[in-house]
């Protein structure tokens, strides 16, 4: 790919509202003239005023994120993977984009400084998700604490993120917006980040102030789910009456057909 043929469709096709180059490998400039692409990119988002969809690829610096941030005032949905050269990057997409809602990143050079910086951008998104870059575990404590409306769930298979300093880089962010709360369903290598870190900072279980048990009992978790399935709601509020423990009737994330009527938790 060259940047004289991308500046070419930009000029002859004005009118595209989604554009996705895909170059297998990683960083990869013109063929030509072993350039960067910025220019072409940027020629994409220039010509192209009603563009909603863009996917990156090739040599890119952060210079074709400023350029996205000034004329892709439309744009919806932005993938990209090994590009940019710091932080600029992600500050100049996160506060130029107005009409971004969806923010794919992978193995990029962008970290704690943009993000925080732009936070409240977030809350305007539906989601964002950064795998291999250089976010750390202390920066999505803070973002937690700062958008409690959102879920903030750190990916790591590397084992619970209290293993490794606080400034030591996750492995994959993702921040989203639900109508249902935290999710019940992660598995051991998702830690969910609370707001209030006297709560459950980062937990693969449940916490009494969205419902449920409190993930420090797990066992007891399961319990009630295979009551409520086998519709011994009774016996379950009986056993939690003599343990003394937290519950939430009608779970509407992980039985909602079960209860649907029942909303508000109990502390017994």
């Amino acid at each position: 790919m060259t940047n004289d043929a991308l500046v070419t469709i930009a000029r002859n096709r004005p009118n595209m509202i989604r554009f996705c180059l895909c170059i297998i490998e990683p960083q990869t400039p013109d063929y030509s003239t072993l350039e960067r692409l910025d220019a072409s990119f940027g020629a994409i988002v220039q010509h192209c005023k009603e563009l909603r969809k863009l996917s990156l690829s090739g040599l890119l610096t952060d210079r074709v994120f400023e350029c996205i941030g000034v004329h892709a005032k439309k744009l919806e949905i932005l993938s990209l993977a090994f590009a940019g050269d710091s932080d600029l990057g992600l500050h100049y997409v996160l506060s130029g984009c107005e009409s971004l809602r969806k923010l794919e990143i992978r193995d990029c050079p962008f970290g704690d400084e943009a993000l925080l910086a732009n936070s409240t951008k977030l809350e305007t998104m539906r989601s964002l998700w950064m795998s291999n870059c250089s976010v750390s575990f202390e920066a999505c404590k803070l973002l937690a604490q700062k958008l409690p409306e959102l879920n903030v769930e750190v990916i790591d298979e590397r084992g619970h993120p209290d293993t490794r300093p606080e400034s030591c880089p996750v492995e994959k962010l993702y921040i989203y917006r639900t109508v249902s709360g935290r999710r019940f369903d992660t598995p051991g290598f998702v830690w969910i980040v609370a707001e209030d870190a006297s709560l459950t900072p980062y937990s693969n279980g449940c916490n009494t102030r969205y419902g449920g048990v409190e993930a420090r009992e797990q066992s007891i978790l399961l319990f009630f789910l295979e009551l409520v399935t086998n519709n011994e709601f009774k016996l379950f509020m009986l056993f939690c009456i003599t343990k003394d423990y937290y519950v939430f009737f009608g779970w509407e994330g992980a039985c909602p057909t079960v209860y649907p009527s029942l909303y508000h938790y109990v502390s017994v």
